[in-house]
């Protein structure tokens, strides 16, 4: 998602859903997560959002490594 102010704020795909009635153009978005600059502008690897900060909901990020569900293979 890209602000008019160029920063981009990024989460999973599988959070679109979750959080799709926050997700419109002109609705006001609370964005909390790990910031960095770069030269296209800000980004923001989001870790909950909201329509205000009284209000953010995490993001559930599925498990990572070697611990993580890996589905079986199609044949």
């Amino acid at each position: 998602m890209l602000f008019d102010d160029e920063v981009t704020v990024r989460f999973p795909p599988h959070a679109g859903a979750d959080f799709a009635k926050q997700l419109v153009v002109g609705k006001p978005l609370v964005v909390e997560g790990d910031t960095r600059a770069t030269p296209h502008g800000v980004l923001i690897h989001a870790h909950a959002l909201g329509s205000k900060a009284a209000t953010l909901k995490q993001i559930a990020h599925p498990p990572h490594g070697p611990g993580a569900h890996k589905p079986k293979p199609k044949h």
